[in-house]
């Protein structure tokens, strides 16, 4: 992504600017406007009772997004990704998809290492085209070398030759985060989804595609329903594109827990138990996808913003990228997101279909879980609703209600191990920014180094371990023993001191941690969810450990006051 950035595909050159860090991206119109907008959703965010002064670090807050970050002269957006979506046609006629470049906000401070921030910033070109063009465009992402400088010039000249100037940007920025605390149970974080269409003198807002208002009246979700009923074949491949009139301009998804939050569930909150009624007599024998009506409202808010980037997501994102360095601390060993990597195959068998001139024919996989048959260990699973039945679990496992919602997880059927959840929860709705309300159930026993335990082995919600960690001590970081990992840990309550002064987190931490057992992981051994898969000393290339995502600072907007 570096030699990309310097082949003329940095942000500021993209955007027109006469520079790449912040304060020069200020210099693009498009960049200026998108910013006016995005401080003014900030500032009326920060405002809500239960945001508070990050230097306090009182507990129960949240803290939120700096909007100086976004116009700083030590703030950038890296390049992360190259992402080609041919698969998105079907949003905008006479088009071949679209072609995105995904940056990240990044920050340095005066004798520390970089840091990134929980911001994306995806610039979107859609290159038009009959069908015989979209063939040649995928034929040349086909024929792309597998990687060196060959793969970048290649990749340069397709955004050269297929794609005009940007036509969208799309933002997915964390706007707050609040600690885990005893009385909530867990970390909370808000995120803000906005997209906007690039114009000729800057960029205005754009509807967000199947993401519906959340005021709509009696009248408009009566119409709302009538048009799913109209286009349940779109809804079941996926295709599904609602009228502006239903659509929001603005999201904000919540995490953890993905659809299990009923704020991430824009379609049930309008249908709500009326959806057994409203859709009872739709096809659905003849569906793959959407079999019964709580499977089509889950793949209907699947679709929208927030329940998208809530699906099997890495702290609300499912492209975070690479890291530039080789460190080990505050750094991801995989920097996309579970259902990002399952669904990569599917991508992949649209384009080889599109450069034959083929129909493809396979519906896009249901985001929480891409194929059915027996799951691995994590992944989602049936808990009898007829509409899941397709999704079992792997011999030696059983699917577990692991959060009281819809689906469970594929977990053993010989007990929790480390790594495995065991304390499972309600989730009591709340408005506001401070959170949902969580009430944890007795923690369960945990299978530790051969021995049952009982609860002494489960790290609770309370301590930021969303869903409970079976773990037990270890004594070498990095060292791997069979699926585990030994990694340290920050201690419960880490944040208020070590957030707060003026020392290194690095030192800080040194006297803080904890050293336990953890699943160990890879892009082909992802974590469960609401875990994310951080490096490690001593670990090889390419593996890290299952840690709760906002363990890695940065995936988080309140993180240590030198860094900051």
């Amino acid at each position: 992504m570096r030699a990309l950035e310097a082949r003329g595909f940095s942000l500021g050159e993209v955007l027109g600017a006469r520079g790449s860090w912040n304060d020069m991206l200020t210099t693009s119109a498009t960049y200026s406007a998108i910013v006016r907008v995005l401080s003014w959703d900030l500032a009326e965010l920060a405002r809500r009772p239960g945001v508070g002064d990050v230097d306090a670090r009182k507990p129960g807050l949240a803290y939120a997004f700096n909007p100086l970050w976004l116009t700083g002269r030590d703030a950038r957006f890296e390049l992360v990704g190259f992402v080609p979506r041919l698969d998105r046609a079907f949003a905008e006629q006479g088009t071949c998809g679209e072609l995105r470049l995904v940056y990240r906000l990044a920050l340095t401070r005066p004798g520390r290492p970089g840091t990134r921030l929980p911001m994306t910033l995806s610039v979107i070109m859609v290159p038009r085209g009959d069908a015989a063009a979209c063939a040649g465009l995928a034929k040349a992402l086909l024929a792309l070398p597998a990687a060196g400088s060959a793969r970048v010039t290649a990749i340069a000249d397709i955004l050269r030759v297929h794609a005009a100037a940007p036509r969208r940007v799309e933002v997915n920025l964390q706007n707050l985060h609040g600690p885990a605390t005893p009385r909530d149970g867990e970390d909370h974080a808000e995120y803000l989804l906005r997209s906007f269409d690039v114009t000729a003198t800057g960029a205005t807002e754009r509807p967000l595609l199947d993401t519906p208002a959340e005021d709509l009246a009696a009248d408009q979700r009566k119409e709302l329903a009538a048009f799913i009923h109209e286009h349940f074949d779109d809804v079941d491949r996926g295709t599904l594109v609602l009228p502006t009139r239903f659509l929001a301009v603005r999201a904000i998804s919540v995490s953890p827990r993905g659809l299990a939050r009923t704020r991430n569930r824009p379609f049930a909150t309008l249908f709500g138990k009326d959806a057994d009624v409203l859709f009872a007599d739709l096809p659905y024998a003849s569906a793959r996808i959407a079999r019964s009506p709580r499977a089509l409202l889950r793949r209907l808010d699947q679709g929208t913003c927030q329940g998208c980037h809530q699906s099997r997501a890495v702290a609300g994102f499912h492209l975070l990228g690479e890291e530039r360095s080789g460190a080990t601390f505050n750094a991801l060993a995989v920097g996309h997101s579970n259902h990002l990597g399952a669904e990569l195959a599917w991508r992949e068998g649209f384009v080889g279909a599109l450069a034959h001139g083929e129909k493809y024919e396979v519906p896009r996989p249901f985001a929480e879980r891409a194929t059915e048959g027996p799951g691995a260990h994590g992944e989602r699973c049936g808990l009898g609703e007829l509409g899941f039945a397709s999704f079992a679990c792997a011999a030696g496992l059983a699917c577990k209600d692991d959060r009281h919602d819809e689906l469970g997880a594929c977990a053993p059927t010989d007990g929790n191990h480390e790594g495995d959840a065991c304390e499972r929860a309600n989730v009591d709705v709340r408005p506001g920014a401070s959170g949902d309300h969580l009430r944890p159930e007795p923690r369960q026993s945990c299978v530790a180094s051969g021995i049952e335990v009982l609860r002494d082995a489960c790290i609770p919600n309370e301590t930021g371990f969303p869903g409970g960690m079976c773990s037990d001590r270890c004594e070498v970081v990095g060292e791997l023993d069979g699926e585990l990992a030994c990694v340290d840990i920050p201690q419960a309550g880490y944040e208020e001191v070590c957030f707060k002064n003026h020392d290194p987190i690095e030192q800080c931490l040194a006297t803080r941690t904890h050293r336990l057992r953890a699943r160990a992981c890879a892009a082909t051994q992802p974590c469960r969810d609401d875990y994310a898969c951080a490096r490690a000393p001593n670990m090889p290339d390419g593996r890290g450990v299952c840690v709760p995502p906002y363990f890695v600072f940065q995936a988080r907007v309140d993180g240590p006051r030198l860094d900051r």
